[in-house]
């Protein structure tokens, strides 16, 4: 699980004036099975032609985000939607699908909308078998987690919860593989910030490259 920057004040400002203007809809039209039950919110999808060219914007956005890429390697990122949540909204513990069409999905993202103070309640709750987790991003915060963690968005008690999420598919598949090439790649960071000497990297710079040649899929 990792928490990162991503939209800028004015990008977030945009976001927020085009979902304002949207067409909701009731979220349970994209659950299934017992899920159903369980989720209570209002989205926006793709399908909706009003957005489309937002959705892409942040979708090519988010694909070229060097943090994500360093984090998620994406291949594609898969179903994104805006969804809304009012006073006695939630979506109860869940897993997401393994496959999206033709797609894996290998990691969730919620990308924070609302300000934490503008609501209550609503923290996005992830299930870690010893421990459990909630979080509640500030503003433009994209929060990734590996899709096979179960979750849910407690109920929503003041204001209104407003995110988009998705869903990516990986050039690496593994999880343990993806958290090592991150941490390989920050460490060259902090390494080359505290050694002015390109050529002292160029070995571990080769060796970096070829892990993630072997890694990616």
């Amino acid at each position: 699980m990792h928490l990162i920057n991503a939209l800028s004040p004015d990008d977030l400002q945009r976001l927020r004036t085009a979902l304002a203007a949207a067409d909701w809809q009731d979220g349970t039209a994209t659950a299934y099975g017992s899920a159903r039950q369980r989720k209570c919110n209002q989205q926006v999808t793709e399908a909706d032609p009003a957005l489309g060219g937002l959705f892409r914007g942040l979708r090519t956005f988010l694909l070229n985000h060097e943090p994500l890429r360093q984090l998620a390697w994406p291949r594609a990122l898969l179903n994104l939607r805006a969804a809304r949540y009012g006073v006695g909204d939630a979506y109860g513990w869940h897993v997401d699908q393994a496959v999206m069409g033709s797609q894996r999905s290998d990691l969730s993202f919620t990308l924070f909308v609302s300000a934490p103070d503008s609501y209550q309640g609503g923290e996005l709750e992830l299930d870690h078998g010893h421990h459990k987790v909630r979080v509640k991003g500030e503003a433009g915060q994209l929060l990734v987690y590996p899709t096979g963690t179960l979750h849910q968005v407690c109920p929503v008690t003041a204001g209104e919860r407003l995110v988009v999420v998705g869903w990516i598919e990986s050039l690496v598949p593994r999880a343990d593989d993806r958290e090592l090439l991150f941490t390989l790649a920050s460490e060259l960071t902090r390494l080359k910030a505290l050694i002015d000497d390109p050529a002292s990297f160029d070995r571990l710079n080769a060796l970096q490259q070829n892990l993630i040649r072997r890694l990616a899929h």
